[in-house]
Parts: C-alpha cells; sequence; structure tokens
C-alpha cells in the first residue's frame, strides 16, 4: 500500500474545506434570513430571542466558512506547488481557532452536530499538513 503524503492531504483536505465553506455560506445566509423573519415577524419574545440567536449563529457560520472556503482555494494552490504555504499555515491557524469558536457557539445554542465534527477534522487536518509541509 502507497503511504499519503502531506502534500495528498493538504490536497484533500483542501477541497473538503472549499466544499464544505460553500455550503457553510449558503447555510449561514439562510440562517440570518430566517433570524431576521423571526425578528420581524412580530411574534412573541421566545420567537424574537430565538431569531436573533439564529442570525448571530448565522454570522458566525458565514464568516467561519468563508475563512474555510478561502483556505480550501489556497490549499489547493500550494498542493499542487502554486502557493505559498506559510499563507495556507497561518490562515489554517485562524480558521482552526474561528471553527473552535463556532463550535462552541453550537454547543451553547443546541445546534452541535456531524458539521461541527467535520469541520473542526477537516481544518485541524488542513493545519497538520500545512504544520508538516511548512
Amino acid at each position: 500500500m502507497q503511504d499519503i503524503n502531506s502534500n495528498q492531504v493538504l490536497k484533500i483536505t483542501s477541497i473538503l474545506n472549499t466544499i464544505s465553506g460553500g455550503l457553510g455560506v449558503a447555510l449561514g445566509i439562510v440562517a440570518i434570513a430566517a433570524g431576521g423573519f423571526a425578528l420581524a415577524g412580530g411574534a412573541g419574545a421566545d420567537l424574537a430571542a430565538t431569531g436573533a440567536m439564529a442570525a448571530g449563529v448565522g454570522g458566525l457560520a458565514v464568516c467561519t466558512s468563508l475563512f474555510d472556503l478561502i483556505l480550501g482555494i489556497l490549499g489547493i494552490k500550494a498542493a499542487n506547488g502554486n502557493g505559498q504555504i506559510n499563507a495556507v499555515w497561518m490562515m489554517s491557524l485562524i480558521a482552526l481557532a474561528l471553527t473552535v469558536i463556532s463550535t462552541i457557539a453550537s454547543i451553547a445554542t443546541g445546534t452541535f452536530g456531524i458539521f461541527s465534527i467535520l469541520g473542526l477534522a477537516f481544518v485541524g487536518a488542513t493545519y497538520w499538513a500545512a504544520n508538516d509541509i511548512k
């Protein structure tokens, strides 16, 4: 069996980060819109609080997902030898911090799930590969 090297890991995780980043941006925008509709609906205080929380978590998801998307694109370039690995390493460190914050927020709001775990795994593996190449 052939061993997998850090460049291959970086390419795979970068592709996964690009896909999950794109989906995360779309879902974050949906959460912001849903939160805005709940706030504008004029319903009870409970619905307004839920709407505000959904909009806040959606905003955090969009920020985190944008970093994941950019990290994925930079990582693919670096894995092919066309990018700067130091930039990928720094972006992966920032994305890892944002993903941890987003995961804590999802635990606090009760929305923690498999996507939070996958996000941590993808970004963590990207950081490991970039650090190994660097």
